[in-house]
C-alpha cells in the first residue's frame, strides 16, 4: 500500500465537505457520514459522542443564516455543481449515488466510500510514486493489469476470511502521487469496478 502524505488528524478535525447545487455542507466534527440519495439529497450524518444525529439537505436547501451554527454540518456558498462532490485540501471526487462516504478525520485515505455489502473505495496519496508490480500482497495474485488515459492499474484476487476478494488499483498519471483501490468480495466485484473507474477518469486536483 501507499503510505500516507500525512498522519490522523487530532480533535476531530475536518479534512472533507461536500459541494454542489451552490452550497457546500461543512460537518462540524467527525467522524461522519455523508450519503447521496436517489432524489439527490445529501444525508450528512454525525457519528460522534453519545447522540449521533443527522441532517437531510435537499438540493434545493439554502444556506445557513450568519452567526448560527449547526450540531450536525452547516449549509455555505459554494460551487454550481449539479451534483454532490467530495472536496479534500488536495482533491475532489463526485459523491456516487447509492454510495455513503465515511470520514474519520484523516488524511488519507481522507474517507472510504462504502456500499453494503462489504464494497469500499478509496482514494490515497503519497510523497512518492510507487510501482505498479509492488502494489500485490505477498497473498495476492495479479488477474489483470494495464492502462488507459488516466492511470496504471493492476487487478487482484485473494482470500479474506475464507472467501474470494477482488481489488484494483488505479495509479493516476497526475503531478499529485495518488492511487484510487476498490475492493469487495469477487461475487461483487462487478458493481465495484465502473465506479472505481468513474472516480479514477473524474477526480480533480487542486491547483
Amino acid at each position: 500500500m501507499m503510505s500516507a502524505a500525512g498522519g490522523p488528524a487530532a480533535g476531530g478535525h475536518v479534512y472533507v465537505v461536500a459541494s454542489g447545487y451552490r452550497k457546500r455542507v461543512v460537518p462540524a466534527a467527525t467522524p461522519f457520514e455523508l450519503t447521496r440519495l436517489d432524489n439527490g439529497a445529501l444525508i450528512a450524518t454525525a457519528t460522534w459522542g453519545d447522540s449521533p444525529g443527522s441532517r437531510r439537505i435537499p438540493v434545493d436547501a439554502p444556506v445557513d443564516p450568519a452567526g448560527v451554527p449547526d450540531p450536525v454540518a452547516d449549509i455555505v456558498d459554494g460551487p454550481d455543481r449539479d451534483e454532490w462532490w467530495l472536496e479534500t485540501t488536495m482533491y475532489s471526487v463526485p459523491l456516487p449515488r447509492g454510495w455513503t462516504a465515511i470520514v474519520t478525520g484523516d488524511l488519507s485515505p481522507a474517507f472510504y466510500l462504502v456500499r453494503e455489502p462489504d464494497r469500499s473505495i478509496f482514494v490515497q496519496t503519497a510523497r512518492n510514486r510507487p510501482s505498479l508490480e509492488g502494489l500485490a500482497a505477498p497473498d495476492q495474485t495479479v488477474v489483470a493489469e494495464g492502462d488507459d488515459d488516466d492511470a496504471d492499474w493492476v487487478e487482484l484476487s485473494y482470500v479474506h476470511e475464507g472467501r474470494p476478494w477482488r481489488q484494483r488499483h488505479s495509479l493516476l498519471r497526475t503531478a499529485t502521487v495518488a492511487m484510487i483501490t476498490g475492493q469487495s468480495p469477487a461475487k461483487d466485484f462487478a458493481d465495484v469496478r465502473p465506479t472505481q473507474q468513474e472516480l479514477t477518469r473524474r477526480i480533480l486536483f487542486a491547483r
